[in-house]
């Protein structure tokens, strides 16, 4: 089931760029991912420690 792990914030805007968003749609890019970190903080910890390790 790894194609259903949640994109990281670099993925998803690329994604949302493929299908037509575009830049300027980067602020509420970042607010939906982070409330949704939030929000399933307890079932994806793990997940959200290995997006952070990719992205430094």
């Amino acid at each position: 089931m790894d194609e259903f792990k949640k994109p990281t914030p670099k993925e998803f805007s690329e994604m949302l760029k493929a299908i037509g968003f575009v830049d300027s749609t980067h602020k509420y890019e970042f607010f939906y991912i982070e409330r949704d970190l939030v929000k399933h903080k307890q079932f994806d910890e793990e997940l959200d420690i290995h997006n952070e390790d990719n992205n430094t």
